[in-house]
C-alpha cells in the first residue's frame, strides 16, 4: 500500500499559519516505525521551515541534513530511538521527512504546561487558560523550556508571562503528563515533548491575583469552566491535556470549593 500526496501547509511562526508544501498522507495503522510501508522513504520527503531566517539565534538552528547528535533522550530521560542516524518521533511517521518542520531541532524539544485550575461554588472546577493571538484557540499557559531551565521553573515561568498569575515556587500537586504530544510542526525527526504539572489550590492561590495577557501571545485570559470547553476550541496537543485533567479531577474529593 502506497501512501497518497496530498497537499499540506507549511507552519510558519511569524503568522501562526500554515501554507504551501506537499506532504505524504500516512494512514493510522501504518504509522507506527515497526509496521513495515513499501514505497516510504521519510528521509526524501521535501520539507522547509520558512522561519528558520527569523530565528534570533542562527546558532540553536540544526542544519536540516545534518544528523544530530547520536545520544539524545526523552523528556523523561530514556534514550531516543534513531534509524540510519535521525531520530524518529515517538508518535511515529508523519509524512513530513527528516527535516526540521517549525521546530528548531531534531529530536525533542522540551516544553513545559501549567495546568492551574480552581474549585468555583456553583460551575465547579475552572482552569487558568488563554486564548491565542495566532489562531483564536484556548491553551493552557507554557512554553519552551530554557537551556539548562527545569521544566517545573519554565512552567511557573511562562504561566507569570502569557497570564499574570504567579504560581508559587512549591512543586506541583501532581505532574499529568511528561513525554511526547501531537504538534503541528512536527516531522518524523523533529517534535515536541511537554510536562504538565497540575497546581490546585492551595498549591496555586488564586485570591488576589490579578490576570494579564502576554501582548503578542494572548488574547485574554481567564477562568474557563472545564465541563463546557468545547474541545474544537482547543489548541491542538491542549486537547490531550484538557482530557488528562478532566479524568483527574473526576477522582478528586478533596479540594472544597473556593469564594471567587
Amino acid at each position: 500500500m502506497r501512501p497518497l500526496v496530498v497537499p499540506d501547509r507549511n507552519f510558519d511562526r511569524a503568522t501562526g499559519v500554515i501554507h504551501g508544501l506537499d506532504w505524504v498522507r500516512v494512514p493510522e495503522p501504518l504509522r507506527s516505525w515497526d509496521v513495515p510501508l513499501a514505497g516510504y522513504d521519510d528521509t526524501s520527503i521535501p520539507w522547509a521551515l520558512a522561519s528558520v531566517a527569523d530565528h534570533p539565534d542562527r546558532s540553536e538552528v540544526d542544519s536540516p541534513d545534518e544528523r544530530p547528535r547520536p545520544d539524545l533522550t526523552h523528556l523523561d530521560g530514556t534514550p531516543v530511538r534513531y534509524r540510519h542516524g535521525w531520530p524518529l518521533c515517538p508518535g511515529g511517521r508523519t509524512g513530513r521527512g527528516h527535516n526540521l518542520g517549525g521546530l528548531w531541532r531534531h529530536g525533542p524539544s522540551f516544553a513545559a504546561d501549567a495546568l492551574v485550575t480552581r474549585k468555583h461554588p456553583e460551575d465547579g472546577w475552572q482552569g487558568l487558560l488563554g486564548c491565542r493571538e495566532d489562531n483564536g484557540l484556548w491553551c493552557f499557559p507554557g512554553g519552551f523550556v530554557n537551556p539548562g531551565e527545569p521544566p517545573r521553573r519554565a512552567a511557573v515561568r511562562e504561566c507569570a508571562e502569557e497570564t499574570g498569575f504567579v504560581l508559587p515556587g512549591c512543586a506541583p500537586r501532581e505532574v499529568l503528563w511528561r513525554d511526547w504530544i501531537p504538534d503541528v510542526r512536527q516531522t518524523g525527526t523533529s517534535w515536541a515533548e511537554t510536562w504538565a504539572g497540575w497546581w490546585p489550590p492551595p498549591y496555586a492561590l488564586t485570591a488576589g491575583q490579578t490576570l494579564a495577557p502576554e501582548p503578542g501571545e494572548t488574547r485574554r485570559v481567564g477562568w474557563v469552566t472545564l465541563r463546557d470547553l468545547d474541545m474544537r476550541q482547543i489548541s491542538p496537543g491542549h486537547d490531550l491535556l484538557v482530557w488528562l485533567l478532566r479524568e483527574r479531577l473526576r477522582r478528586e474529593v478533596s479540594i472544597k470549593p473556593l469564594d471567587v
